[in-house]
């Protein structure tokens, strides 16, 4: 993906749920996936309520999930994710961590890199 398409690039009916829990990098990428216009974004800032919104929301399309979380660490979620079929891209601030089950985009990204991986 490269500038040109990228103004082509649409998530129309995309739900995505972000799992962060640094505020600023949430509203970040909510506010991208909706300005290329994701139909829901919902975001957590723990497990606990990640889970919750899962159980509750079924039609959640993609997870962004951070790894490092207050409430613990973001891989049982991920293997729990990974299990019901929904895809998953890991986000983390820590590079060189590789992941089996998903996708990993390193923080900071460039918008072209988490649309490319979406």
């Amino acid at each position: 993906m490269n500038l040109e398409t990228i103004s082509e690039f649409s998530l129309a009916g995309v739900s995505a749920l972000i799992v962060e829990d640094e505020n600023l990098i949430a509203m970040d990428v909510e506010n991208l996936l909706r300005e290329f216009g994701a139909s829901l974004v919902r975001t957590s800032g723990t497990l606990m309520e990640a889970r919750r919104i899962m159980t509750e929301h079924a039609d959640i399309s993609i997870v962004l999930l951070d790894l490092k979380l207050r409430d613990g660490c973001g891989e049982e979620l991920l293997a729990e994710l990974v299990e019901a079929d929904v895809p998953v891209i890991v986000t983390t601030g820590y590079v060189g961590i590789a992941c089996a089950l998903a996708q990993v985009i390193y923080k900071p990204s460039s918008t072209e890199a988490l649309l490319r991986e979406i």
